[in-house]
């Protein structure tokens, strides 16, 4: 068999297209002839397949000895085929052997990746329950086929079950199992590997279905290049340990349609294994390339999310040799298209494992798929037994239908076929059963279905500690529930009832009005705050509520009302200078005020009101006048006292 290498990124325009043509309209010679002059068919090699009943061993080492066939293949689980090269004028004896149900030319199949773990992320991988993430090594019992490059086999981050090499040897080949050429010397492989299932061990990266087996399944060279006589050889070995392989991964495209490739995944399907398909990175209708689009298996396009998180609000750019992407939640750019797509997954700047036991970012479908590998590989953890159908309808319905939040009308307004492939979701947590996801709910222990943020600070209203007032960081210095933001009394606890002064206040009540928790007298007027509100109904903050000049603790002394101002502590003496004497000083005052020459003040008036006298004590009657000079002269003479 010759060998093509094949450059990533190589492409054929329009060439897909015309071969599909021929393989639907013109069935048998003229639809094998045709095909020798494309660049993508290797000479000379064919694919067989023989009708139903047909044995492939026994019958094509009768057409190699009778017809000079060099076998590289025998399908005996998916197909009952071979794949064989023919000498020159030997090719319609083959064909119209009664045995032959179609003979098909080989060709090549190339990876479908971009080069140049948000993720998993994006999928809410590391919320499933299933997948465990929580950086312990307790792995995910599925079988995983990765068909592909190889896996590095002793990655450390990667469970290696089983591997094989699918080649040829002279004129034999066959998937050797334990062959150490299956290493991958490409790293498209094991990445792909990695995302579906990397260990979950606190190191490295973390995939879908963490730890899960994997089954490195070699049908492509260190190139990225590799056959379809080869790839269905895989497929014809992953179908033989159907029992054991549950899911198989295929990154890899074809630019021509391979009925031989497409019955093998069928009769795999049947036989009970998942395929998860790759749609290509030419931004081409998926229709015109293969095996992508297949009817049973999963095909899987590209989303460009730069921060695994949904609303758009991400920010990167990735140039590409065809196109930039620089938009978050939105079609990749690279990626093919159709009504072939089922699903969507992320596929830019993912990081996963990488050959050589380190890691690296890619683009590319490839990378999207084994997102949805490892997904079908929970599934089928937590439902042994179920088809590839019921895997597959699972998948679509737990999907999220308008995944571009920034697009017009929530899709991704940039995919050619306006069609919106849902974006693959797994079961997320969702603590308060609401509906809503915890890493994208706005009160994630709240049930708030409507997500209501009324002052926008990205805290739903159902547990913002200040619903109405912006405040992100929810800071509450005294945890009593009210934000700092919106909190009269931020130190201390609202609901809080201790005393710290015992002024018969509350901390919280002091706070509130001004005054000082650990001062029984903040005014200083000899009343207890707590007893001016309570009691006499003063003002804690202001030693004379009625301004008359006497403080309150004064006038409840004396029995004067400490709220009226024409009301004062009766301490009538005659001293109306206030220097604690009765002189003449005070009658000179007292005869201005008597003459007009003066206006008493509310103290003085309070001092010098004495008149009249009852048994000697001044019983005032709230009026200077000539009568209380006259006794305040007497006591300035010392002839009376009172």
């Amino acid at each position: 068999m010759r060998i093509f290498k094949y450059q990533i990124g190589l492409k054929w325009p329009g060439l897909c297209q015309r071969l599909l043509l021929l393989a639907i309209l013109c069935p048998g010679s003229a639809a094998v002839a045709a095909p020798e002059q494309r660049p993508d068919v290797i000479p000379g090699s064919y694919v067989v397949v023989y009708k139903g009943g047909v044995q492939s061993g026994p019958v094509t080492d009768e057409l190699a000895r009778t017809l000079g066939l060099g076998i590289s293949f025998k399908y005996r689980h998916a197909l009952q085929g071979a794949a064989v090269t023919v000498p020159p004028g030997r090719l319609r004896a083959l064909q119209q052997d009664p045995r032959v149900a179609y003979v098909e030319p080989d060709q090549i199949v190339t990876l479908a990746a971009q080069t140049l773990p948000t993720g998993i992320d994006r999928i809410n991988a590391e919320q499933d329950s299933a997948a465990n993430i929580d950086n312990i090594d307790d792995r995910v019992n599925v079988d995983i086929a990765i068909l592909d490059t190889g896996l590095d086999l002793d990655h450390p981050d990667l469970n290696v079950y089983r591997y094989a090499l699918c080649s040829t040897k002279g004129f034999r080949g066959s998937c050797k199992e334990g062959d150490a050429g299956a290493d991958d010397g490409n790293g498209h492989g094991t990445h792909v590997g990695g995302t579906a299932a990397a260990l979950d061990n606190n190191s490295g990266v973390v995939g879908v279905a963490p730890g899960a087996r994997l089954w490195g399944v070699k049908v492509l060279g260190d190139d990225g290049s590799g056959s379809i006589s080869i790839v269905i050889a895989g497929v014809d070995y992953v179908t033989a340990q159907a029992t054991e392989i549950e899911v198989a991964n295929m990154s890899l495209t074809s630019e021509s349609f391979s009925q031989a490739l497409h019955d093998a995944i069928s009769n795999s399907v049947a036989a009970g294994v998942t395929y998860v398909l790759a749609a290509g990175n030419q931004l081409v209708d998926v229709s015109t390339r293969y095996p992508a689009g297949h009817p049973q298996a999963i095909t899987v396009s590209a989303l460009a999310d730069f921060d695994g998180q949904s609303g758009g609000t991400g920010s990167g750019s990735v140039s590409f040799s065809t196109c930039t992407e620089n938009v978050d939640d939105s079609f990749a750019c690279f990626s093919n298209f159709g009504s072939g797509v089922d699903i969507m997954a992320p596929g830019v700047r993912i990081r996963s494992t990488w050959f050589g036991g380190g890691t690296a970012v890619i683009s590319g479908t490839s990378m999207a798929a084994p997102h949805v590998t490892g997904a079908a590989a929970l599934y089928m953890m937590e439902n042994p037994g179920a088809s590839p159908a019921t895997v597959k309808a699972a998948l679509l319905a737990a999907a999220d239908p308008a995944p571009c939040a920034n697009s017009a009308n929530g899709h991704c307004a940039d995919d050619p076929d306006g069609i919106q492939e849902p974006l693959l979701m797994l079961r997320c947590r969702d603590t308060d059963a609401d509906g809503i996801c915890d890493d994208i709910d706005n009160c994630p222990l709240i049930s708030n279905p409507t997500q209501a943020d009324s002052d926008g600070d990205g805290v739903g209203d159902s547990c913002d500690n200040c619903a109405n007032t912006h405040n992100p960081d929810q800071a509450d210095s005294d945890g009593d529930g009210i934000g700092d933001s919106c909190d009269s009394c931020p130190l201390i606890d609202n609901d809080s009832t201790a005393d710290s002064d015992n002024d018969g206040l509350s901390d919280f009540e002091e706070c509130i009005l001004g005054t000082n928790p650990a001062d029984s007298d903040t005014d200083g007027d000899t009343l207890l705050d707590g007893d001016e509100l309570a009691l006499y109904e003063t003002d804690p903050l202001l030693p004379d509520s009625d301004g008359d000049g006497f403080d309150d603790g004064e006038e409840v002394l004396a029995g004067s009302d400490p709220l009226d101002s024409s009301s004062y502590p009766a301490i009538a003496d005659g001293d109306l200078n206030g220097d604690q004497l009765v002189d003449a000083r005070d009658v000179l005052i007292g005869l201005k005020i008597v003459q007009g020459q003066l206006t008493p003040t509310t103290d003085q008036l309070a001092h010098g009101d004495v008149a009249p006298l009852v048994a000697g004590v001044p019983q005032p009657d709230s009026v200077f006048n000539l009568g209380d000079l006259l006794l305040i002269q007497r006591k300035a003479l010392g002839s009376l006292s009172f």
